[in-house]
């Protein structure tokens, strides 16, 4: 029994970490669109008023980083509490935007969601990804952010 748990033991510690495939330096091109509802008090109905940002930004993934340990713990989006750490990855994609994600073996991020947020992306091949992140904030407002990255350097 013992040469089994060691051996199996050994297996474990030989596998390849498949968010090795995935670090490195990135430049990022974020869309993020706003909205919210407002009531046209004139007229009695609700109007839809949209505002839309975009930006490139010189990012990174890396192997997980708790977001208490970083300066973006306030501007955090997509950590819950049921991730391994030793299964994710996290991605830079702003100044104080930053995301956590558990990637399949080909490329897919595993969705993430919750009552107000809703992440889900996938690598297209090792040096491209794309991700979105919808949020509703209140009833009435939100946002929706696309994130699409290339490797500038591993």
């Amino acid at each position: 029994m013992s040469i089994t748990a060691l051996l199996c033991s050994c297996n474990n510690e030989n596998e390849a970490d498949i968010r090795d495939n995935y670090i490195g330096e990135y430049t990022f091109l974020v869309i993020s669109k706003y909205w919210q509802l407002d009531n046209d008090n004139t007229a009695g109905s609700l109007t839809k008023i949209e505002r839309f940002d975009t930006t490139v930004y010189s990012g990174e993934i890396r192997k997980y980083t708790n977001a208490k340990d970083t300066l973006c713990n306030l501007c955090y989006f997509g950590e819950f509490k049921n991730e391994n750490p030793d299964e994710i990855l996290t991605i830079q994609f702003g100044e104080c935007a930053l995301v956590t994600t558990q990637i399949m073996e080909n490329g897919v991020f595993v969705q993430k969601s919750n009552s107000y947020i809703t992440q889900n992306g996938s690598f297209t091949d090792i040096d491209t990804l794309s991700f979105n992140i919808d949020i509703h904030i209140l009833l009435g407002s939100g946002s929706n952010t696309t994130v699409n990255g290339i490797r500038s350097k591993k």
